[in-house]
């Protein structure tokens, strides 16, 4: 029997990663072409085609990924902004403060300089097939160093109502936390980002 409120069917993240799996294996098969993704032919002898391809893919998921993340965060700052435009203390808005001023600017300047860098390391990934993996590595990099001032901020400057879901930054910040910590956490990624610019330098 079916457990109440429980679906038995597989979720939506595990169907297309069993789609994308499949299609993977069978790219080097096909010897096809993704025109932005992929500008030459996909096929290679052996399993060496089907590495290169889990390398774009990884590169284009975590690209993807980090974007997703970027638009969470952009969403943030402008609630963060606008609660501190209204939030009144001591007969003052929260904005007019210099400290909360800066905090805001140190939030901005993080999603504005992870927006550049989403943008070139997509780029990369749609125009160099190889070696576009320690890019996309280093944008989930910066990605996690964005989120952690950006959320950090913005709870600290909605006070004890950022934990609660009466205000947007309580649901997204929980929305965030399996990006931020698959596939791996800010110092796991970063050791990572170390041993590919060791082995391979910047592309």
């Amino acid at each position: 029997a079916e457990t109440p409120g429980r679906s038995t069917r597989p979720s939506l993240p595990a169907a297309v990663g069993v789609v994308l799996v499949a299609f993977m294996a069978m790219l080097p098969l096909l010897n096809l072409s993704l025109p932005g993704i992929l500008p030459t032919p996909t096929y290679m002898p052996g399993t060496l085609a089907l590495l290169s391809l889990c390398m774009v893919f990884a590169a284009l998921a975590l690209t993807l990924q980090a974007w997703w993340l970027l638009g969470l965060l952009e969403h943030a700052v402008a609630d963060t902004v606008r609660y501190t435009r209204e939030r009144e203390q001591f007969g003052r808005t929260l904005i007019s403060f210099q400290g909360v001023g800066f905090q805001l600017a140190d939030m901005a300047v993080a999603v504005e300089a992870l927006g550049e860098l989403g943008k070139y390391t997509l780029w990369r990934v749609a125009t160099v097939r190889d070696g576009s993996l320690v890019d996309a590595v280093a944008l989930r990099s910066a990605a996690l160093s964005a989120a952690s001032t950006v959320l950090r901020g913005a709870h600290q400057l909605h006070g004890a109502m950022g934990f609660t879901d009466e205000v947007d930054v309580s649901w997204l910040s929980r929305a965030s936390q399996m990006v931020r910590r698959l596939p791996g956490g800010a110092h796991r990624t970063a050791g990572r980002l170390v041993t590919l610019v060791g082995a391979d330098g910047w592309a």
